[in-house]
């Protein structure tokens, strides 16, 4: 039997591909699949995202159908995306659980919305929308690839509801339902063009929807079931990633992050390190080197406020990790682990996980006030992570 794809179902097929990539988004996380393969997944739904419109617009099969369905499959995607970010970095979520539930909740009350006066979700595709999905997936391929928080995330839930703000006005402002209305200055002259009348709903689903959505589904609930296994694998079994066999014995070693940033910059090591610079600034002064001296200070401010975002978990510590390179060696042979990544980052989920946080503390010298005021705020983060997450904030920018 022959079986042959006309160009206009191509569109049709990326959307519905990019809504299958979010089950094996959340296999791979829960496989513990590296994260370059989870942010080539992302990657590929960025990219079909974006020429599916382009080809439908093309082939002039942009429908009122292919919009929605494109609109339907992008929610698909991001809230598979979610779920594999909370099975595999549920503080990053917790950290932002404020944002994040206001965005949810105005999600929720925008389908409302669009349901009770169209019978279906609205499918806009603002400038705005498409800022917010480009901007998403950014961030989204960013933490899949590192493994750590990208500072684009906060950005991008603030404009999500911005975004979701003026898709509800613009569905308020409508009389019936439309596609591609890009700004809301396009509805408002769409609606005085129109009048006030709403037309009636003859169909709550175009019909070319329909046959989209029937298949998605059916090929969506293979995907699952595909799928299904990956949660079955039990604590000291081995798992497939990517075709390679987990070792079930790894160890390695975690620490936190916050209390090696604490005693890494009151450690006798960083001490030494700025008296040298202080020492340096002196001999520049000294000597009358001006440029010298402007250089050595915004150095130094330019230290301080990164030391500030590190603090506030807004940027990486990679100058900590590097310095302390030596450290990890000595560590991971007393402690007896393969490796050691912070707290939070991607590991095999059958991998033993040891707490090196002292060990690494010991190595940097931490007196007793560095130990306590490091438990104080690992413990305040745990308890209370939105309070912790606004003191970190309102931390970072006294150094600006």
């Amino acid at each position: 039997m022959r079986v042959t794809i006309s160009k206009e179902g191509i569109p049709w097929a990326m959307a519905a591909g990019r809504a299958l990539l979010g089950p094996m988004l959340i296999a791979g996380e829960k496989c513990g699949w590296n994260g370059v393969a989870l942010a080539c997944l992302a990657v590929t739904a960025l990219v079909t995202d974006i020429f599916d419109g382009v080809l439908a617009r093309r082939w002039k099969c942009d429908t009122p159908g292919v919009r929605l369905f494109d609109t339907m499959s992008d929610t698909v995607f991001y809230l598979c995306v979610a779920l594999a970010l909370w099975i595999g970095q549920p503080q990053m979520l917790r950290a932002h659980a404020g944002l994040l539930a206001g965005l949810l909740a105005l999600e929720m009350l925008r389908f409302g919305v669009d349901f009770a006066k169209f019978g279906k979700p609205a499918s806009y595709h603002t400038y705005l929308a498409k800022t917010w999905g480009l901007s998403m997936a950014a961030a989204v391929i960013a933490v899949l690839a590192t493994g750590h928080e990208s500072e684009l995330l906060s950005l991008v839930l603030v404009l999500g509801i911005v975004c979701d703000v003026e898709g509800l006005a613009m569905s308020l402002m409508l009389p019936f339902w439309q596609k591609d209305v890009k700004t809301l200055r396009a509805a408002w002259l769409r609606r005085k063009m129109v009048g006030t009348t709403r037309t009636p709903r003859r169909s709550v689903w175009p019909t070319d929807a329909g046959k989209g959505v029937a298949v998605s589904g059916l090929l969506f609930g293979l995907c699952v079931l595909m799928a299904a296994p990956a949660f079955a694998v039990s604590s000291g079994k081995a798992s497939y990633t990517g075709g390679t066999e987990g070792v079930a014995g790894d160890t390695v070693g975690t620490f936190d992050r916050t209390s090696i940033v604490v005693a890494f910059y009151d450690s006798p090591m960083w001490s030494a390190k700025l008296n040298a610079a202080h020492a340096e600034q002196d001999k520049a002064k000294a000597a009358g080197d001006q440029k010298k001296v402007a250089e050595l200070n915004k150095r130094g401010k330019d230290q301080q406020k990164l030391a500030h975002k590190q603090m506030a978990g807004n940027t990486n510590i990679d100058n900590i990790l590097e310095t302390m390179k030596p450290m990890f060696t000595a560590v991971e042979a007393e402690a007896h682990v393969r490796t050691i990544v912070p707290e939070g980052a991607r590991i095999a989920k059958t991998a033993v996980k040891v707490d090196v946080t002292g060990l690494l503390m010991d190595q940097l010298h931490a007196d007793a006030n560095t130990r306590q005021s490091a438990e104080q705020l690992r413990n305040f983060k745990k308890a209370h992570p939105m309070e912790y997450r606004l003191t970190m904030f309102l931390f970072r920018f006294e150094g600006d």
